[in-house]
């Protein structure tokens, strides 16, 4: 974290659309994620990183990860491989489910890279709950290939709200967006109205 905070403050930029890149490449996240987090800590990247770590996680941010996405002088290349979450389906956030009750998704994933994805390649369970699916799934997908992942969850016989995040990964960190499906498990008398 101390390697990671110390290469952000190093950076120099010239705007703030420079300064969304670069945390986006250093945490391996969307625009859309580095920009939320940098607006709600005042552009503060020491801040905006721990924020960051604190709501989403760690588990990518390995030193050869954060210099092989970020422009930092001195940094050893370190190829990434691409990902896109091109389609499936995916649990509606909230979706009311009963406890024990079964839900099947599918995600699929496109390699738009001219390389294939590395060997240790894996779909795992990045936050929250894995809902009693294996939190480890290997993965393989040639260049311009889609792979689709079966995801089979059960919902805890516990009434409440349930979150699980899964990411691909390699030896290099994470790699493509997080995919999030959101669960609910009702009250077992509110089911019947």
């Amino acid at each position: 974290m101390d390697e990671l905070l110390g290469m952000l403050k190093r950076t120099t930029v010239r705007d703030q659309s420079e300064l969304v890149s670069v945390f986006a490449s250093a945490l391996q996240v969307s625009s859309e994620t580095a920009a939320f987090f940098l607006a709600a800590s005042d552009n503060n990247v020491e801040l905006a990183a721990n924020n960051y770590l604190a709501t989403v996680g760690h588990g990518a941010l390995t030193s050869s990860a954060v210099a092989a996405a970020a422009p930092w002088e001195g940094a050893a290349p370190i190829s990434v491989p691409l990902a896109e979450f091109t389609g499936g389906n995916a649990a509606a956030e909230g979706m009311a489910v009963p406890g024990g009750g079964v839900v099947n998704l599918v995600w699929t994933f496109g390699n738009p890279d001219s390389r294939r994805w590395p060997r240790e390649t894996c779909l795992v369970l990045r936050e929250g709950t894995s809902l009693n699916s294996p939190t480890r799934i290997p993965v393989a997908c040639g260049p311009g290939e889609q792979v689709s992942i079966g995801m089979q969850f059960t919902a805890p016989l516990e009434p409440g709200n349930y979150m699980t995040c899964w990411n691909l990964t390699c030896n290099t960190g994470y790699f493509g967006e997080p995919i999030w499906a959101f669960f609910c498990v009702p009250l077992p008398d509110a089911l019947s109205h």
